[in-house]
Order: structure tokens, then sequence, then C-alpha cells
């Protein structure tokens, strides 16, 4: 069953009204991973070796590389490890209008934690992010 984009940023958007953010670390700042509709700013987010019990939060940038507004949908399966923290990718102008996606890391054991974040637009463009981070113990 394919995910709606929409529905999961609205659900997103409904679960962070009001959310705080604080200073953001870009991932990939002078990459770009390009393609159909949308780019993004990096291949993949690489959090710091993080406490058990703490966290770390990451960011990076979406742009809408096509000719009509989108949205853009985020999804993982790894909700307990690495939280959308937040986003302002509700709808996307056309002409290289960009948004920033904050990811924060959790670590709930020491090992190495790692997992794929899909993104998506609303006209069914995919590209696979892959976030990872290393939890120590304290």
């Amino acid at each position: 069953m394919a995910l709606n984009p929409l529905l999961i940023f609205s659900i997103l958007g409904l679960l962070c009204a009001g959310c705080s953010s604080k200073k953001n670390n870009f991932a990939g700042d002078d990459l770009t991973y390009t393609g159909s509709g949308f780019s993004l700013n990096t291949e993949a987010v690489q959090f710091q070796d993080t406490l058990i019990g703490e966290s770390d939060d990451r960011g990076f940038f979406v742009t809408n590389d096509g000719g009509n507004q989108t949205s853009i949908g985020l999804s993982h399966a790894c909700a307990k490890t690495f939280q959308i923290k937040s986003s302002n990718c509700f709808f996307l102008e056309p002409g290289s209008s960009n948004c920033m996606v904050d990811v924060t890391f959790n670590p709930v054991s020491a090992k190495v934690h790692s997992c794929s974040l899909t993104v998506s637009n609303a006209e069914g463009d995919q590209k696979t992010l892959l976030i990872k981070g290393k939890g120590m113990l304290k």
C-alpha cells in the first residue's frame, strides 16, 4: 500500500504544531542529491556519537526543482531511534524554493543505528536518504 505524501505531511504538521527547534547542524551543505521533481542537499545524514538518553539534531534541505507547486512527504520505520522533529515542507513553490527537515537521533542502545528515510513529493517522485548515528554508553 503506497502512502499518500500529502496525508503523511498533514499528520506530521498536526503532531508538530508548536514544535520548537534549536539550532540545526545541516548535513552535507555542499552536496546535492538530485533527480526528477526535487533535490536533497545530501545523500546521508550522519549524527554525532550520542550518549544513550541524550539526543542530537541534524537537518537537510529539500528543493523543488519542478515547474509546479508540490508538497513533500517523509516516511521511515525507525521512529523509536530517529524522529522527524520539524519540517516546513508543506507546500513548495516552483522554481527552486526549498524547505528544511529537522531529524532527531535518540539512541536506545550502544551501537550504530541506521535507517532509510524516504522523501517523496505529491507527483510520486521518491529519494531515499540514509540516516545514521552511534549510541554510546554513559
